[in-house]
């Protein structure tokens, strides 16, 4: 609860945000204590790690030789799978029916801003990232369907609902339909 929770919570959404890959206990230990003097923060660390062990389960951390992450034997996230859909609809050698279930999902798996009221710097890179990502990796896929198809239709008021106008980066929005 407050305080006692927050660093933890910072350290999960550094993990989560890293989708299984290793993050460097170094550069782990300076983001969340940019202040802390020598091996401080790394005891830190080891300390949160521990804390966040206690809350979501011993075996969803893995942290060996220098680098932590989260296990994907253990933990799954809602990120890792629309990443995973996102991925599978930009990819051109799959079916068109296999890329509209991707797109399906990844509609479905968007629930708006990622984090929204979270402002570590980690945290809202990725947000822009991932709006971008969704609308052009859409958009691109869309864009191979005939313009007639109510299926198409459907799909672009879908996504223009789910990500809006306004949020979009300027190397999106020119992709976006008028």
């Amino acid at each position: 609860s407050g305080k006692a929770q927050r660093k933890p919570r910072e350290l999960l959404f550094h993990l989560i945000i890293a989708n299984g890959r290793d993050l460097e206990q170094d550069w782990l230990a300076d983001e969340l204590w940019p202040d802390a003097e020598g091996d401080q923060s790394i005891h830190s660390l080891t300390t949160t790690i521990y804390r966040l062990r206690k809350l979501i389960g011993a075996q969803a951390i893995i942290h060996e030789d220098s680098h932590v992450r989260l296990n994907p034997l253990c933990v799954s996230t809602d990120l890792g799978r629309l990443r995973d859909a996102l991925r599978r609809l930009g990819d051109e050698t799959l079916p068109t029916r296999d890329r509209m279930a991707a797109f399906d999902l990844a509609l479905q798996l968007y629930q708006g801003p990622l984090m929204p009221g979270v402002s570590l710097g980690p945290v809202v890179l990725e947000r822009q990232r991932l709006l971008a990502l969704m609308a052009s990796e859409a958009l691109g896929f869309l864009a191979t369907l005939d313009p007639a198809e109510v299926g198409r239709t459907l799909r672009l008021n879908r996504l223009r609902a789910a990500i809006g106008d306004a949020a979009l980066p300027d190397s999106v929005t020119c992709l976006w339909p008028t």
